[in-house]
């Protein structure tokens, strides 16, 4: 008797646990899909609706708005959760708004955002292929956030990425975002004295610079020449071989071209290693 009892605790302990797993990964999954402040942002942060930094801003509207719970800003992006679904008729009629269920966002950016918002609220879940307005598509969007947050440093995958955009978008993208400001990127050297060449491609076959400029011009587009280099005094320059890997960081101002065969250029660069 007491070795069926045995058996019996040894077989419905793992249903017990497995059901309770089960249980938890559906009550998980549930809380997900929930109108709540925090589960608004992740949807919206992880459609590239969102940009800026994050600010608790709830007292700033309690007075405005009955039934506010909390608030949040994220750039031009404000979303507020309220008591009630019946709290969100206060937003009704205000151009700028949308709401569902007990959460209201205002949009205070490009109009053009407000349907992409509305339909993220509607699919209770992120939605790929949107972008803030002020960028031409999703792709842009990534690609600049990319580089911006230090992701994008490979020289070659940032030139290919660059490249696969077509003429406008790769003239918008440097114009806006691209020229005057400061980057990082690594690559291999060609040239260290006494300017500074990078080279982005693996397949480095230790050209030097002045027949890539003449000879090998398809190696041009992946390119850097670096001026103004700092922190590099006479004997950092030497301890620089051709071929040697190198990180620097340094403000864009000549966009590379494949079509043209042209490199880019940085000036105010220091050597991050």
């Amino acid at each position: 008797m007491k070795f069926r009892i045995l058996v019996i605790c040894v077989v419905i302990i793992p249903l017990m646990g497995a059901c309770s797993t089960e249980k938890n990964s559906s009550t998980e999954q549930q809380n997900s899909k929930e109108y709540s402040l925090e589960n608004v942002y992740q949807w919206l942060e992880e459609s590239n609706l969102l940009d800026g930094e994050r600010e608790d801003v709830t007292k700033n509207h309690t007075d405005d708005y009955e039934g506010i719970t909390q608030a949040t800003s994220i750039g031009d992006i404000i979303i507020f959760e309220f008591e009630e679904k019946e709290d969100t008729i206060q937003f009704e009629g205000i151009p700028f708004a949308v709401s569902k269920e007990n959460i209201g966002v205002f949009v205070l950016g490009f109009s053009s955002e407000i349907e992409g918002v509305q339909e993220v609220l509607d699919a209770r879940e992120p939605i790929e292929g949107l972008h803030k307005g002020y960028y031409l598509s999703a792709e842009q969007q990534n690609f600049v956030e990319s580089m911006r947050n230090d992701e994008l440093t490979n020289l070659q995958d940032f030139s290919d990425k660059f490249y696969s955009f077509d003429e406008d978008t790769q003239r918008d993208t440097f114009n806006r975002f691209l020229y005057g400001e400061q980057f990082a990127l690594e690559g291999v050297v060609v040239k260290s004295s006494p300017e500074l060449v990078i080279y982005g491609d693996e397949n480095y076959n230790n050209e030097n610079w002045e027949s890539i400029q003449s000879e090998h011009t398809q190696m041009l587009p992946y390119i850097v020449e670096a001026e103004n280099v700092y922190v590099m005094t006479a004997s950092e320059q030497k301890r620089f071989e051709r071929g040697d890997p190198i990180t620097v960081r340094g403000t864009i101002f000549q966009q590379g071209s494949m079509d043209e065969e042209k490199h880019w250029k940085l000036f105010n660069v220091f050597i991050l290693e």
